[in-house]
């Protein structure tokens, strides 16, 4: 099952088509391919931060991954002019039928944080002359434009993806014999910025020593020891020996073993 998918395409063919009448209604049985293509969005997730969880200490590393994002700049609107002339044996236009723009890009270079985009535009030009009759002109690459495309913000030069070019507008002037033109452009860009992300590279759990560990020392209960005095002595209570050694009662008896938890500065 695919997931998170933008649909980029679809293309509908017809196979087949085949008829038969039945009972003065004709049924018509059309076969139909459909190809359908997908674009995948790629997706970074990077850990910035990280917490310590149940009492335990988080222990990171720290770096910079480079990634790129896509940038889409506002639309930059530009106009661009020609005076035309018509060919020999052409009458002058009447009505206009129909008019095509064709732009096409032909450089785009970073100038600072702006993307210069400069190209030409093709026209078909459809019209009725004053003789009435149907007429069309087609001029290649008569209509050039140049125009800064602002990406404020970025911090270096990006990879150009694409560069989508429309018309706004058209209009038209008939001057002796020749014609003066001007469209409206609208330019949109996009683009793969690089962009440095600090992240944690990785991530380890620690968890934090409550205490220091215990010196352990062996003790042979002589004729006058108490737990009192032992206490004393090892810098530890009555009542931590009894639990360690699974004591009753605080009488020792001569010769008895003894497990006690010193400190370290005890000798």
């Amino acid at each position: 099952m695919l997931q998170d998918n933008i649909l980029s395409r679809s293309q509908i063919g017809v196979d087949y088509v085949s008829y038969a009448r039945v009972d003065n209604e004709l049924k018509l049985d059309v076969g139909l391919s459909i190809k359908t293509e997908l674009t995948s969005p790629r997706r970074v997730s990077l850990v910035i931060d990280a917490e310590s969880v149940a009492g335990r200490r988080i222990v990171t590393r720290t770096g910079t991954v480079g990634i790129k994002r896509k940038v889409v700049s506002a639309p930059s609107k530009t106009t661009a002019e020609s005076l035309l002339r018509l060919p020999e044996g052409l009458v002058e236009p009447a009505e206009v039928l129909m008019v095509q723009i064709t732009p096409n890009v032909e450089k785009a270079e970073w100038a600072g944080n702006a993307l210069q985009v400069e190209g030409t535009c093709s026209m078909e030009f459809v019209y009725t002359g004053v003789d009435a009759e149907l007429h069309s002109v087609f001029w290649e690459d008569i209509l050039d434009f140049s125009t800064p495309v602002d990406f404020s913000g970025l911090e270096e030069e990006a990879e150009v993806v694409g560069i989508e070019v429309t018309t706004e507008f058209f209009r038209h002037q008939i001057l002796d014999g020749s014609m003066e033109v001007t469209t409206g452009l609208t330019i949109l860009a996009e683009v793969a910025a690089p962009e440095n992300v600090t992240c944690i590279l990785e991530a380890m759990a620690n968890d934090d020593i409550v205490e220091k560990p215990a010196y352990l020392t062996f003790v042979t209960v002589e004729e006058d020891d108490s737990l009192w005095k032992l206490a004393q002595k090892y810098r530890t209570s009555s009542d931590v020996i009894m639990e360690d050694n699974g004591l009753v009662s605080e009488d020792l008896t001569p010769g008895q073993k003894l497990i006690i938890r010193r400190a370290k500065s005890v000798k």
